[in-house]
């Protein structure tokens, strides 16, 4: 499968495609001016989830190598 086709597709079939878009698309940051407690908190736990997900498949390529 070509880059073109795999950055057509709305969910990357690939975890690691899936995993890399997600990091692009909610990267680390901090709180901004205009955002509310509960705002960020959502934010917060999004970036917590995708953190994990990046954790646990370097683990898993770590372990097939």
């Amino acid at each position: 499968m070509t880059d073109s086709i795999r950055d057509e597709q709305l969910v990357p079939v690939r975890s690691e495609d899936l995993i890399e878009r997600l990091d692009n698309a909610y990267p680390a940051r901090c709180k901004t001016p205009g955002e509310s407690e509960e705002e960020h908190q959502r934010y917060a736990g999004i970036r917590q989830l995708i953190d994990e997900l990046k954790g646990l498949l370097e683990e898993q390529n770590a372990e097939a190598e």
